[in-house]
């Protein structure tokens, strides 16, 4: 009897504060938007960055590792090795973002790290150098917190049986995201602000054909900044014990073997799909010549059913 009412309790608290879910997943379908609008882009910024002295010098250092590789797939690889970039800081720092928010609260590490990718996008924007771009990526890499912190938002706000739901609904914001975003950066991508003049009288700070992609991620993040500041309030149980700040990464072994294997299970389909969904931007343009609106409408179809899987799956 004393579980039933404690099952019972769990779930009238989480009947209570559904509603409250719609802020956090406002900021993290908002967030997914900025986050995806690079995918269709990605293949043609690094060939707008041919001939950069930092670009070259970096292919020629994987060139050596691969003598026999052509240069369609050095570029892929170059391109995975940038991209692993953003994935690795972020997979780093994850602890400490969660850790930290546990501490001081989800709303104020959202405050930060959302700021950290404004940061990141503005310099993305400004970045004539390839240099500039991958200090860019490196940044938003750090400030990658802002995910965690909002799914353990949502985990604060759907306490009990409730959670499964509540996690499903993150997942279809996800989707959602991926839908959205893609779509903006292609259409973002036919506007070219790049600056006209002598590329070698450029100054490194200077716009580039996808400034207005970057631009486009910039508006994002304030006006999630803004949602945050005026409609998120702060859900981070008032009985929490603060526990020390964590930098290393753990696969929830203290929690059991289950949790363990989950989680390693989780790693293993995260590391193949995102390989596929990384990879697949260059397969397209290299086989099928596909500009960025054609691979930017394939990322939309892939978020369509990914949204649809995990709002019906959960």
């Amino acid at each position: 009897m004393h579980t039933e009412e404690r099952n019972l309790m769990e779930e009238s608290r989480a009947g209570s504060t559904r509603p409250g879910l719609s802020p956090v997943l406002l900021v993290l379908f908002i967030d997914l938007v900025g986050f995806s609008i690079i995918f269709p882009l990605f293949p043609a910024i690094l060939d707008s960055y041919q001939g950069d002295p930092w670009m070259e010098a970096l292919l020629e250092m994987l060139r050596s590792l691969s003598p026999d590789i052509d240069d369609a797939r050095l570029v892929t690889l170059f391109g995975g090795v940038l991209g692993s970039l953003y994935a690795i800081l972020q997979f780093l720092v994850s602890p400490f973002w969660g850790s930290l928010s546990d501490r001081i609260g989800r709303r104020k590490v959202l405050f930060v790290t959302i700021t950290g990718n404004f940061l990141a996008a503005l310099l993305w924007a400004f970045s004539g150098t390839f240099a500039l771009l991958v200090l860019s990526r490196i940044l938003a890499g750090i400030a990658a917190g802002n995910i965690s912190a909002a799914t353990a938002a949502v985990a604060d706000l759907t306490p009990g049986s409730a959670r499964a739901r509540g996690m499903g609904l993150v997942g279809a914001s996800f989707g959602l995201g991926f839908i959205l975003g893609p779509a903006i950066g292609g259409a973002l991508s036919m506007i070219d602000l790049s600056s006209t003049a002598d590329p070698v009288s450029q100054s490194m700070l200077r716009t580039t054909p996808f400034s207005a992609a970057a631009l486009g991620v910039c508006l994002l993040n304030l006006i999630n900044l803004l949602w945050i500041w005026k409609k998120l309030p702060e859900t981070r149980p008032e009985g929490l014990a603060a526990r020390p700040i964590r930098f290393q990464v753990s696969l929830g072994s203290r929690w059991g073997l289950t949790v363990m294997r989950t989680q390693l299970a989780n790693l293993f389909y995260l590391t193949a799909f995102s390989s596929m969904e990384f990879t697949l931007a260059f397969l397209v343009r290299q086989r099928f010549q596909w500009d960025t609106r054609d691979t930017a409408l394939m990322f939309v179809a892939i978020g369509v059913v990914l949204a649809f899987v995990q709002a019906t799956g959960s």
